[in-house]
């Protein structure tokens, strides 16, 4: 007689799901995938220049997105860059999938005196009934005529999303649900970074202007977490001075490894929000010009942090998508 075995007939079972289990361990990626350690918010300021198109071949070449805060300036060839081709930069932008931020029309320039080219961070805001006009309607408009059909996109964001030239704020409808600390404090998020000239001062001017930004027109403004900037401004070469790929690299991981972050501590020196890193640089970085070798030097670092965040599970975001 027959004698039913549990184990004779879960054997099979058993062997094939063993089989499967093991096979898909086996495929290539599968361990990054299943890692997925954190999202990194790549994002460049200060364009679009010509050197942009050389950046948006390499996020394509990656298969990434990034986010682009710019200064419509560029577009009439008065940013004081190498700037014939921005138009066609722009348009790229938007056309590859990339969101495009508003960073002012022109970096807050206007409040330069008459008789010095650059603005430092100090003098960067004046008044800010004045200075919300090169935000709306002024980088809007020149933006989005430059875009024309491609202005209806979706990742064109120039009327949603700001970051404020020089200062490290955040004015955000959930704030208090990314940053407890933030909720509570009277004022614009001041989350500060290791730029010296980034300081608290202009970092609240900025931030009335953001607040601003957003009560009149709902207008959300994003900070950053960590810059991949220069190491010594003050040099002619002052792009080759930018570190590693390998040290931008440790300082991100560092962030995501943080025992702790912005919903319990204060002031708020780590990630806005837990496995998200907003990471700012600039276009100009990564070009020859006057400023250095830069997409001699930077260009390689750019593609080698690329490809080692990915490689390590990391996923590459906009920040339209901060919060999903």
């Amino acid at each position: 007689m027959f004698k039913f075995s549990l184990k004779y007939f879960l054997s099979p079972f058993i062997k094939y799901f063993l089989i499967v289990i093991t096979a898909a361990l086996a495929l290539p990626g599968a361990a990054a995938a299943d890692i997925n350690p954190g999202r990194v918010f790549l994002t460049f300021d200060d364009g679009p220049i010509n050197i942009t198109l050389d950046l948006l071949d390499v996020l394509k070449a990656q298969g990434i997105k990034a986010t682009f805060f710019i200064n419509a300036i560029h577009l009439e060839g008065r940013g004081g860059e190498m700037e014939d081709q921005s138009r066609l930069a722009l348009r790229r932008i938007i056309a590859e999938g990339h969101v495009l931020g508003n960073h002012s029309h022109d970096h807050m320039g206007h409040n330069r005196p008459d008789v010095v080219y650059s603005i430092t961070a100090s003098q960067a805001y004046s008044d800010i009934e004045s200075d919300i006009n090169y935000f709306v309607p002024g980088n809007i408009i020149s933006v989005n005529k430059a875009l024309g059909p491609l202005a209806t996109r979706v990742n064109n964001q120039i009327n949603l999303m700001a970051r404020l030239p020089y200062a490290n704020v955040w004015v955000h409808p959930l704030l208090g649900d990314i940053c407890h600390w933030c909720g509570v404090r009277k004022g614009p998020f001041w989350h500060p970074d290791a730029r010296a000239n980034a300081g608290q001062e202009v970092s609240f001017a900025g931030g009335q202007l953001a607040t601003l930004l957003y009560d009149r027109y709902q207008i959300i403004s994003y900070g950053w977490d960590i810059q991949w900037m220069p190491s010594d401004w003050g040099l002619p070469t002052t792009n080759e001075t930018m570190p590693s790929a390998e040290v931008i690299e440790e300082k991100i991981i560092t962030l995501f490894n943080e025992d702790k972050n912005c919903k319990d501590m204060a002031p708020c020196k780590r990630p806005v929000r837990r496995h998200n890193v907003v990471v700012l640089t600039h276009d100009f970085l990564f070009e020859n010009g006057f400023r250095g070798r830069g997409n001699d030097v930077n260009m390689p670092q750019l593609i080698k942090l690329i490809e080692s965040l990915k490689a390590k599970g990391y996923i590459f975001e906009t920040l339209d998508h901060y919060l999903d």
